[in-house]
């Protein structure tokens, strides 16, 4: 299948991962990544905290191997960020190329290939990546400087003489481990943000919209299926969160209830979901005016037919003539009622309640062990039973 755009494609880490024989094209290429990464960050943390006797320490705080926000950002965010690649940049792809195919018109292919090798080359950017690189090395310590000044001692830092000093796996924690996991994260940011401006660009050309489209989207509702496949890009970013939100309460001693732990964790769950779909109200302006067209054009074809139907009607009570079951050239007014149903029922925004409801399970997801220890769900599932059946 001939390729039109592709997320990440030649990337400076993707140039990279290719010297390393782990290319996209090399076999198992995405496994060998896991590993590759995992193995560059836990697992050295893992053998300096034995080595420093923090791996299982005196409390919970000093000890590695009790942390989980190590677990979840290394074995399971990394690798998320890893397959997502795989999955979201072959969706991707296909929905690209079937919107040249039909949607795009043919008079705009040529504005439609330009617009989308500016998106690649954004991709490709070195500049962009230098950014992203230098975020990568400042984001953790947006939360380790708080870490070297709160005097309590911890595996990544030990407090002593009201000075505190970062242990070799906190060295290592702070400049190689979560570098590489922001490096990561700002990098699916970044292209998040290309292939949103290109759908806001795409959304400016000229568009073959069809009000009768069976995905009462336009033609368009591919899009909601490719947002929806971000769903493993939330879950990925949820255990970013969820590792904040238990250093908070287990390192920093911030209650549950407090609204740093809350506001945070709400916020996400249903802020994230809109994040990913609100890239596609851009094309609303185009839906809405195909829409009232459809409307104006079915509306006509529908009046037409049924005075037709019933002026036939009523001459048919005067002679032998069959009865004709209304029409307005070749459609019936059977066809032309079901077609005025598919465009009243026209999303103006093309995505549905289900590629919603996946992206908001996806943040849901990481917030399972917390709101598991902090929430009555058995007091909550007693009352929807109630409520539902009486029970």
């Amino acid at each position: 299948m001939t390729s039109l755009f592709r997320l990440f494609e030649n990337d400076p880490v993707e140039k990279i991962f290719s010297l390393l024989h782990m290319g996209q094209d090399a076999r198992n290429a995405y496994i060998k990544r896991c590993f590759f990464l995992v193995g560059l960050t836990w697992f050295p943390m893992a053998v300096l905290s034995s080595i420093e006797g923090i791996a299982v320490g005196p409390t919970y705080r000093q000890s590695f191997l009790f942390d989980l926000a190590a677990y979840s950002q290394m074995w399971i965010g990394l690798p998320l960020f890893i397959f997502a690649q795989k999955i979201i940049v072959n969706k991707i792809d296909r929905s690209v190329l079937y919107l040249k195919e039909c949607i795009i018109a043919e008079s705009d292919y040529a504005e439609f290939q330009h617009r989308i090798e500016a998106a690649s080359a954004q991709i490709k950017s070195f500049p962009a990546f230098l950014i992203i690189l230098t975020l990568s090395f400042l984001t953790p310590w947006t939360w380790l400087g708080e870490e070297l000044s709160n005097g309590v001692s911890s595996w990544i830092s030990l407090a002593e003489n009201s000075t505190e000093t970062l242990t070799l796996t906190g060295y290592w924690e702070a400049w190689a481990a979560m570098p590489l996991f922001f490096l990561f994260l700002w990098r699916w940011v970044w292209n998040i943000l290309v292939w949103c401006r290109l759908l806001y660009r795409i959304s400016r050309l000229e568009l073959r919209l069809q009000p009768t489209h069976p995905d009462k989207a336009g033609g368009l509702y591919i899009l909601s299926v490719v947002q929806s496949h971000f769903g493993i890009i939330i879950f990925a970013f949820g255990c970013v969160v969820m590792a904040t939100v238990f250093h908070k309460i287990l390192f920093e001693g911030v209650p549950v209830s407090s609204f740093s732990i809350w506001g945070l964790v709400i916020g996400f769950i249903f802020l994230a979901p809109v994040f990913f779909m609100l890239p596609l109200a851009v094309f609303t302006p185009r839906l809405v005016d195909v829409k009232i067209e459809g409307l104006l054009r079915y509306g006509k074809l529908a009046a037409q037919a049924s005075r037709d139907f019933e002026q036939e009607k009523i001459d048919s009570q005067f002679d032998s003539a069959p009865e004709s079951s209304g029409s307005t050239g070749s459609l019936s007014l059977e066809d032309i009622r079901n077609n005025y149903e598919i465009v009243r029922s026209l999303r103006i925004v093309p995505f549905d309640f289900r590629s919603l409801l996946r992206l908001f399970l996806a943040a849901l997801g990481p917030m399972i062990p917390l709101l598991s220890k902090t929430l009555p769900f058995g007091n909550i599932l007693d009352g929807l039973l109630n409520f539902l059946f009486g029970i």
